[in-house]
């Protein structure tokens, strides 16, 4: 067992925010409840039979959430001796929304419990690119830039993202992609490279809250 590098603390008043309190929890964090600097009590994920929930996925989809199933993806794999797995790749965005809240955020807490979610360096680079624009645009503080790298880091130490290098033919499939489809749905490039990741890398579903970018994961080549 891992142990936590990075252990979150809250005041009284903090505990209102139930959203990162429960994704803490579900990931396996233990959490201070802090009274001025004195730690008066520790909060205690239970303990569970089955693996960690990904980064605080739980429940089902709804609303904007869009999952799509890649052609040629097929169903996972139940034969006997096999255990079932459901390989999901998600857009960057949806990703920020687990750590950053904005206005995704309660949909993106509403994804289906323990999948495998890949994450690649493409979502690395963008996620710190997402973090320091929420800095600019004065959304996020310093301070709390860092916890949020806090949870993220941790979140990658435990092994809880399918951690991946970027797929060798991405870049090739994304242009194959761009001829066939971006003038009919009006993609744009990056969003065209994570779905040639999602193919490359056989994903069953591929979570986006973008239309076109949906509509491509659905149409392939």
């Amino acid at each position: 067992m891992r142990r936590i590098k990075h252990m979150p603390s809250v005041n009284i008043r903090q505990l209102r925010d139930t959203r990162r309190l429960k994704a803490w929890l579900r990931a396996g964090k233990t959490v201070e409840l802090r009274e001025r600097d004195r730690v008066i009590a520790r909060i205690v994920p239970a303990a569970s039979p089955q693996q960690p929930p990904v980064a605080g996925l739980r429940g089902a989809a709804e609303g904007n959430l869009r999952r799509s199933h890649p052609p040629g993806s097929g169903s996972p794999n139940r034969g006997s001796g096999e255990r079932p797995l459901l390989s999901i790749y998600a857009d960057t965005s949806l990703i920020v929304s687990l750590y950053v809240r904005d206005r995704h955020s309660a949909e993106a807490g509403g994804m289906a419990s323990k999948p495998v979610v890949w994450l690649t360096p493409l979502h690395r680079a963008e996620f710190a690119y997402a973090v320091a624009q929420h800095i600019f645009r004065r959304q996020l503080s310093p301070h709390e830039s860092e916890r949020v790298w806090a949870d993220f880091d941790a979140n990658r130490a435990a092994e809880i993202w399918a951690e991946v290098g970027f797929p060798d033919l991405a870049f090739e499939v994304c242009a194959q992609l761009a001829r066939r489809q971006a003038g009919r749905l009006g993609v744009r490039t990056l969003d065209t490279l994570h779905v040639a990741c999602a193919f490359e890398l056989k994903a069953t579903q591929f979570w986006t809250f973008d239309k076109a970018q949906a509509r491509l994961a659905q149409a392939g080549g």
